[in-house]
């Protein structure tokens, strides 16, 4: 059940499985477990991962709700803020 939803976490990000390993800095050898059902994830590896790619604990532990948390005020200005002053540098401002 886990594995599952781990695959389809890191398939949604469009990850690999080295660069999800490496990205919840765990080793690949312990993430590809994880996937395959062999081990479960510690809570505290769950904790990092909700935490870094904004996933919904309630969804991961239960199948219900979205499977990501919706983004955060901070996230979206700073996504924002970050396209207008590309956008003026492009523009010579």
């Amino acid at each position: 059940m886990f594995g599952n939803r781990l695959r389809e976490i890191r398939k949604s990000l469009r990850y690999t499985q080295e660069e999800m390993a490496s990205h919840l800095e765990i080793p690949y050898r312990t993430y590809t477990s994880y996937e395959r059902g062999e081990n479960k994830p510690s809570y505290s590896m769950l904790n990092n991962m909700c935490k870094k790619e904004n996933v919904n604990l309630n969804w991961f532990i239960t199948g219900q709700g979205n499977m990501f948390n919706a983004p955060q005020f901070e996230d979206v200005k700073t996504e924002i803020l970050s396209e207008v002053e590309k956008m003026l540098k492009e523009r010579g401002l």
